[in-house]
C-alpha cells in the first residue's frame, strides 16, 4: 500500500517533463482546429467572391484556404488520436509551429511579391503575430526563431530580392510589433507552466491524501475501511471468475499486559514490529491490513486453503521468534478461512473469525483453519 502511493508520486514527478508537451499540445492543436476552420472559410470567401482567382492575391486567398484544410483535417485527426493512444512529443508540436510560421510566411509574401510597390506591414500579418503570442503556447525559443524569421523575411525579401526601399520607420515597427509579440508569448508561455505546476501539485496532494485515507497512522498497513474495499474487490472477482481466496485474521496474544505493564508507546512498537514482520512474510500479491487494536487481516489473493495455512504457520513462527525488546515473549494466535462457490464474504470472514477464537480457547500461539 506504501508502495503504491509512492508509485504512484514517482509516476507523476517522472511524466511532469513530458506533461508540459502534453498539456501544450492538446491547447495549440484545440485552437488551431478553430483557427484553421476560419481561415479555411474566410479565405476561400476572399478567393471567390471578393476577388479574382487568376490575380496573384486571388490565388494567394486560395492557396491559404487549401492549405488551411489540410491542417484541419490534420489537427482533427490528432485530436482524436491524441484521446486514446497518441503521446505528444516534439514533433508533434513542430507541425503545429509549422502551420503559424505558414501563415506568417504567406503574409510576408502578399506584403512583398504582391504589392511590392507599396510594401507594408498587413492587417493578417499583425493578427497573426499577435493571435499567435496570446492564443497559442510556444516556448520562449520556438517563438523567437518564428518572429525572427519573419523580421528577417520581410527585409531581405523586400530589400534584396524586390529591389524596394523600405522606409526605416517600417523596420522600427516591424521589429517593435515583434518584440512585443515574442514577449507576449513568454508571458503567455509561463503562466501556461504555473498551470501546469499547480495541476501537478494538486494531482500529488491528491495522491497523498488518498494514501492517507486507506492506510493506518501507525503501521502503514491498509486500515479497516480500505481492507473492506479490497475484500470486497477480491470476493467479487472470485464469484465472476471462479477463483479462490484465503483470509488469515491475526490477533497478538495478551497484548493488554503489554500496554499495562510497558505503557502505550512500548506497545505502539510492538504493533509496528508485528506490522514489519507480516510485511516481509507474505507474497506480493498479498494484502495486508489492521483490522482493529492489536489485530491484524491478510487478504491472500488466488490462494487456497492450504497455501495460507502455510503462510500463517509461517507467519505465527516467526512472531514467536522475534525480539520485540521487551522482557515479555510476544506470540499471536491465527484464524484462516478460505471462499468457496457459494460462500459469500460475511461467511469467509466470519469463519476466519471462529477460526481465530478457536485458537485462543486453546491456549494461543496457534494456527486454525475452517475449510
Amino acid at each position: 500500500m506504501f508502495i503504491e502511493a509512492k508509485k504512484a508520486l514517482l509516476k507523476i514527478l517522472e511524466k511532469k517533463n513530458s506533461r508540459y508537451f502534453e498539456e501544450m499540445f492538446r491547447h495549440n492543436n484545440r485552437s488551431l482546429i478553430v483557427l484553421a476552420l476560419i481561415l479555411w472559410v474566410e479565405q476561400l470567401v476572399y478567393a471567390v467572391f471578393l476577388n479574382d482567382p487568376s490575380t496573384h492575391i486571388g490565388k494567394t486567398h486560395l492557396f491559404t484556404s487549401a492549405i488551411s484544410l489540410v491542417f484541419l483535417i490534420v489537427f482533427t485527426a490528432l485530436y482524436y488520436k491524441s484521446r486514446h493512444d497518441l503521446k505528444p512529443s516534439c514533433t508533434l508540436n513542430a507541425i503545429h509551429v509549422s502551420y503559424l510560421a505558414l501563415l506568417l510566411s504567406i503574409a510576408i509574401y502578399r506584403a512583398v511579391y504582391v504589392t511590392p510597390g507599396q510594401i507594408s506591414i498587413p492587417v493578417i500579418y499583425i493578427a497573426m503575430l499577435y493571435g499567435t503570442a496570446f492564443l497559442f503556447y510556444l516556448p520562449p525559443k520556438w517563438s523567437l526563431l518564428m518572429y525572427g524569421t519573419t523580421v528577417s523575411g520581410f527585409i531581405l525579401l523586400g530589400r534584396y530580392e524586390m529591389a524596394v526601399q523600405i522606409n526605416p520607420t517600417f523596420v522600427q515597427d516591424l521589429i517593435a510589433n515583434n518584440i512585443i509579440a515574442w514577449c507576449a508569448s513568454m508571458m503567455a508561455y509561463y503562466r501556461f507552466v504555473q498551470q501546469v505546476d499547480s495541476m501537478i501539485l494538486i494531482e500529488e496532494k491528491n495522491v497523498k491524501l488518498r494514501h492517507l485515507s486507506e492506510v493506518d497512522a501507525l503501521t502503514s498497513l491498509y486500515n479497516r475501511r480500505k481492507i473492506d474495499a479490497c475484500l470486497e474487490k477480491v470476493h467479487g472477482a472470485a464469484v465472476e471468475e471462479g477463483i479462490v481466496y484465503s483470509v488469515l485474521l491475526i490477533d497478538m496474544d495478551y497484548f493488554k499486559s503489554v500496554n499495562d505493564v510497558y505503557g502505550h508507546p512500548t506497545g505502539d512498537k510492538v504493533l509496528i514490529y508485528m506490522s514489519e514482520i507480516l510485511k516481509e512474510s507474505i507474497g506480493p500479491d498479498d494484502v495486508p491490513g489492521r483490522w482493529g487494536g492489536e489485530e491484524f487481516l491478510i487478504l491472500c489473493k488466488a490462494t487456497s486453503l492450504m497455501e495460507a495455512r502455510i503462510l500463517a504457520e509461517k507467519i505465527r513462527s516467526e512472531v514467536e521468534n522475534y525480539d520485540f525488546g521487551i522482557p515479555q515473549h510476544i506470540t499471536c494466535s491465527v484464524g484462516v478461512s478460505a471462499y468457496h462457490a457459494g460462500r459469500n464474504l460475511y461467511e469467509v470472514v466470519k469463519n476466519a473469525d471462529d477460526a481465530l477464537y478457536i485458537s485462543k480457547s486453546k491456549g494461543r500461539n496457534r494456527v486454525t483453519f475452517i475449510a
